[in-house]
């Protein structure tokens, strides 16, 4: 597909480009700092150069950046736009026990401990000949305490993969703002610079809890290995090791280089790939019809180009007069408007889509409630679910449906089984930011139109987009109020209000564009041809009251 071999991979490369650039940047400042507090200024200058073009050295901070590379490599197979939501929890132990996640685990485990192995060999041959205080902070003194790091770094790698997948780290996340990638990645360093700091220092009691449990299982491997462990190296010298500052110091800065690396690839791998991508409204070649921006909006094949060709019609719609004019141009001869039936045809049919879901949910939700509160209903409401899902009642349920109902009998299976609460209703907004995009994308097209349409292509389907804007507002206003997470400032890492903050932005698009479109035409209203009832509702607006 050329998406990807013209725009995802390059914009993959720069993007590990620039990890690694970064990576290497603030660990040598890092090192020059260190020389300079260890000497003088001028000494730990001229010492630093020394470090850096040392050969063990190089082929250390090699090895710490293959393991930055194996980690966006693995990275390539999880990335997405859309969230996969899981109907129950014996669905999210299936998924999270896949072969796709324990490879996950088990490569971050091992390049974790590669990462660690290369930060203690930098610390090493920070001082060799050990004649600085900060030596005696740095290096590790026996095998003991190199293994304890190792484990740590595999430990921490195990947990950065738990939040890469609980977190949906892997997920892409779209802006709107124009700001340079300069500015985003400063944006974003300080975050990941707090968030490492707080998981790293979060997951070392749990390591050291580990360590004071397991360390005598781990004594005699470490022996039948080859590793010769004196008196000061056995368990019952573990505890006094582990209140090592020296250890402690080591164990969390190779833990925190390992966290803030990854964290900084997925952050300047997110804002390469949802950098705006400008699609040609009308391709100049027959051959390139596929990079269209029609054909990158009705793809169905990756998300990701589905979505930045909707961010491209938003920011176009809003911002880029000169290409909204080739939406607003007909065909010669024949004046036929092809740019805006195209793009106007596939935005109202995939939100009449999303409105017929809302709908569909809505009277799940009041059959459900009203089955739970009037036993006497029961009939009713199977007629009323018939009307929507063309269910039979006198269907006979499979083998396997029978099997699954005995088992939900017993409650600790039906706690496995049992759909999660508001499953429904997540899986429906999981898809919602390119709808909302729409919304707001036709809203500024339609006010635009007022001044820029010299040939009325657009009021044709006027009366048509205000009816489904309407249509919108009424099915997002009969959902069931969620009471939890209405606050948006609170902040959700786990996703789990995502739902309701894409139901806000709904009816905020929704009610925005209506207003826009009411302010532009609220003189014409008389020759917009409306409903009684479309009108009666739209007369809100057209009296600015936002509601």
């Amino acid at each position: 597909m050329w998406f990807e071999d013209q725009v995802l991979f390059p914009r993959s490369i720069k993007s590990l480009l620039w990890a690694i650039a970064i990576q290497e940047s603030y660990l040598s400042l890092s090192f020059l700092f260190l020389k300079i507090i260890a000497w003088n200024p001028l000494a730990g200058f001229v010492d630093w150069l020394f470090y850096l073009v040392h050969w063990k050295i190089l082929i250390y901070r090699c090895i710490l950046c293959f393991t930055t590379i194996a980690f966006a490599i693995l990275n390539r197979q999880f990335y997405g736009a859309e969230k996969h939501i899981c109907s129950t929890r014996f669905e999210k132990i299936c998924r999270a026990l896949g072969p796709r996640h324990i490879q996950h685990f088990v490569i971050t485990a091992c390049l974790g401990g590669l990462a660690s192995h290369c930060c203690i060999k930098l610390f090493q041959n920070f001082d060799p000949d050990k004649q600085s205080f900060l030596s005696s902070f740095l290096t590790l003194e026996n095998d003991f305490e190199h293994i304890f790091v190792v484990q740590h770094g595999c430990y921490t790698a195990i947990m950065f993969s738990l939040k890469y997948f609980i977190c949906f780290l892997y997920l892409m996340k779209f802006r709107l703002n124009k700001e340079t990638k300069i500015q985003l990645i400063k944006q974003e360093v300080f975050d990941l610079l707090k968030d490492s700091f707080i998981c790293v220092l979060k997951g070392l009691h749990w390591f050291y809890l580990l360590s004071i449990f397991l360390g005598l299982l781990l004594e005699n491997p470490m022996i039948s290995l080859g590793f010769k462990l004196n008196a000061s190296e056995s368990y019952v010298s573990l505890l006094h090791s582990l209140i090592n500052l020296k250890l402690f110091l080591v164990t969390f800065v190779t833990g925190f280089i390992i966290f803030f690396n990854w964290s900084l690839y997925l952050a300047v791998f997110n804002i390469l790939i949802t950098e705006r991508h400008i699609f040609p409204i009308e391709a100049p070649l027959k051959t390139d019809k596929s990079k269209s921006f029609l054909a990158a909006l009705g793809n169905s094949e990756s998300d990701i180009l589905k979505y930045l060709a909707v961010l491209d019609l938003r920011l176009m719609c809003q911002h880029d007069q000169e290409r909204r004019k080739q939406i607003f141009t007909i065909s010669h001869p024949g004046g036929h408007p092809h740019q805006w039936n195209a793009i106007s045809q596939l935005c109202i049919s995939s939100l009449k889509n999303f409105v017929y879901k809302l709908h569909e949910y809505s009277v799940l939700t009041a059959a459900k409630e009203s089955k739970l509160s009037y036993n006497k209903g029961i009939n009713l409401i199977r007629l009323e679910e018939q009307k929507y899902f063309t269910e039979t009642p006198t269907q006979v349920p499979t083998f396997s449906k029978q099997v699954i109902a005995s088992l939900c009998e017993w409650p600790a299976v039906a706690y496995f089984i049992d759909e999660l609460p508001s499953t429904k209703i997540k899986k429906l907004f999981a898809s919602s930011q390119p709808l909302i995009w729409m919304i707001e994308a036709l809203g500024y097209l339609v006010a635009a139109s007022y001044t820029e349409d010299k040939f009325g292509v657009i009021q044709q389907t006027l009366p048509e987009i205000i009816r489904l804007l309407l249509d919108i507002k009424m099915a997002e206003e009969k959902l069931p109020i969620d009471l939890v997470g209405f606050k948006t400032h609170v902040k959700d890492p786990y996703g789990r209000y995502d739902h309701i903050h894409q139901r806000v932005a709904l009816k905020g698009s929704v009610n925005a564009a209506l207003c826009r479109i009411a302010d532009v035409f609220k003189n014409d209203i008389n020759g917009i041809n409306l409903p009684e009832e479309y009108l009666r509702y739209f007369q809100r607006y057209l009296n600015r009251k936002n509601t």
